[in-house]
């Protein structure tokens, strides 16, 4: 017998919509979630955000972390 399976939003559960996995750590947990489009946006804008930092630019979270030349270059750059 053969099985089916339908994944739906972990949010909204609309059977009508498709949705993609995402696997979110912090702090030691971890939490994997299907979700639509609609309801993983949040998600997808934040992790644009994140991907827009200057190649070069480590970040951990949203705070850029800089050489002090780097920061130097930064403020004449702005002058």
């Amino acid at each position: 017998m053969a099985e089916v399976r339908l994944i739906v939003c972990d949010v909204c559960r609309d059977p009508t919509r498709t949705t993609d996995r995402y696997k979110i750590q912090t702090g030691g947990r971890t939490v994997t979630t299907d979700l639509c489009d609609q309801d993983a946006a949040p998600i997808v804008e934040l992790m644009e955000k994140i991907k827009k930092v200057s190649p070069g630019q480590k970040t951990r979270g949203m705070a850029r972390v800089a050489t002090m030349e780097e920061i130097e270059a930064l403020k004449k750059a702005r002058k």
